[in-house]
């Protein structure tokens, strides 16, 4: 399961809860998922660690209604009713009996209580960093004398050289710089670098080359590394699917035509630029991508953290998604376009005549600065803005 299913899915059990306090909810897990993609984890794992959204539904709504008892328990208890005294009854002939007057109990004021934890977590996080700086006193002298601490790791350069013809290229890098670059060879070539610490798996199965880079936990403890760059060969006039996943670093792909295209940017910086593809999807949870002068027929771009960037994007559909970060392209070409934005900005700048556009606006919370109306042709816009904000111009 993605993120944006994830979120999408936890938002809909929440529909017991009010607009303000179902946005914190979401808010609050956006920027869990921002920080934890930022420390390194995977989708996979945070997702794990979130649990379903079900019962993270259900345990938000668990505490609320326990914090809103709590709240009742702790409130001063309610001013007893005054006492009165009905005046002597005075017995008249053929009188109507008198009904005594109805006394209202006033309802309890709720009293809203708010404990100060802030000593607590000044302790806990002293304790912490205590805790943390006894360990490196320990651990590190240990790790070093053994051996095992290296800060300045020697890289040697190696050569793979694929044994097939591949079609399909899937990448998995965590640090330091990685390029392609079209050469006149047969098949796929890659300079890497290597050492014990730092060690790189590549495969080739059914038509797919997957490189994959790993790294010893220990080896970011101390300083910097200078690691030498890897760089990718690809055959001339063979059309590529590429998967690429950058967890950290630096990836730039050559310009050219590809074919599908996914890209998944944790943290660091891709550069996919002067391109055409047949899709184009990409997932921002940390970082930046740019995907400028891009042509493609269907684009996808989900933003959860950090930036994607466009400028001079050409496609059949467009559909970006943002719960966090900033999506911006400017001079968009496209026929379809739809924008959902729960949380951070989009901006859209449209290389058109905004009267050709059939606009469908809906907000419920944060600002948009389209108004629904009905174009002259059958191109849409469609935006939906529940938090943060949405900006679209036209060129005319």
């Amino acid at each position: 399961m993605k993120y944006n299913e994830w979120r999408d899915e936890l938002k809909n059990n929440l529909l017991s809860c009010n607009e303000s306090e179902r946005q914190r909810v979401l808010d609050y897990y956006a920027e869990a998922y921002a920080d934890r993609r930022e420390a390194g984890f995977s989708e996979r794992e945070i997702i794990e660690e979130f649990g379903a959204p079900y019962d993270a539904a259900h345990r938000i709504l668990t505490e609320t209604a326990k914090a809103e008892i709590e709240e009742e328990q702790t409130a001063p208890a309610p001013a007893p009713a005054p006492v009165v005294t009905p005046p002597p009854h005075t017995e008249q002939p053929n009188a109507a009996p008198v009904a005594p007057a109805f006394i209202p109990h006033p309802a309890p004021a709720a009293v809203k209580t708010k404990k100060s934890h802030t000593g607590l977590i000044i302790g806990l996080v002293c304790g912490f960093v205590a805790l943390v700086i006894l360990i490196l006193a320990i651990v590190l002298p240990a790790l070093a004398v053994n051996g095992l601490l290296n800060t300045d790791i020697e890289f040697t350069m190696e050569n793979y050289t694929a044994t097939e013809e591949n079609t399909s290229l899937r990448v998995d890098f965590g640090a330091g710089s990685l390029k392609t670059e079209y050469y006149d060879g047969e098949t796929i070539s890659i300079d890497y670098p290597a050492s014990k610490s730092f060690t790189q798996k590549i495969t080739e199965r059914n038509g797919k080359l997957t490189f994959k880079q790993s790294t010893k936990w220990y080896v970011w403890t101390i300083g910097t590394l200078d690691i030498p760059a890897t760089v990718i060969h690809l055959p001339r006039d063979i059309v590529y699917n590429l998967d690429f996943d950058l967890g950290a670093g630096s990836i730039d792909i050559a310009s050219g035509t590809y074919g599908t295209v996914m890209i998944d940017v944790g943290a660091g910086k891709l550069d996919f630029n002067d391109c055409e593809c047949t899709s184009f999807k990409a997932d921002v949870s940390a970082g930046k991508l740019t995907a400028n002068n891009l042509k493609c027929s269907n684009f996808n771009a989900i933003v959860s953290a950090g930036k994607f960037e466009s400028n001079n994007l050409v496609c059949d559909t467009l559909k970006s998604d943002v719960s966090a970060g900033k999506f911006e392209a400017s001079s968009v070409q496209c026929p379809d376009i739809k924008t959902t934005v729960s949380a951070g900005s989009a901006q859209i700048s449209i290389k058109g005549i905004k009267s050709e556009y059939t606009i469908r606006s809906s907000v419920s919370a944060g600002s948009c600065n389209l108004s629904n109306q009905t174009g002259t042709t059958d191109k849409l816009l469609v935006a939906d803005c529940s938090a943060g904000s949405i900006t679209v111009t036209f060129d005319n």
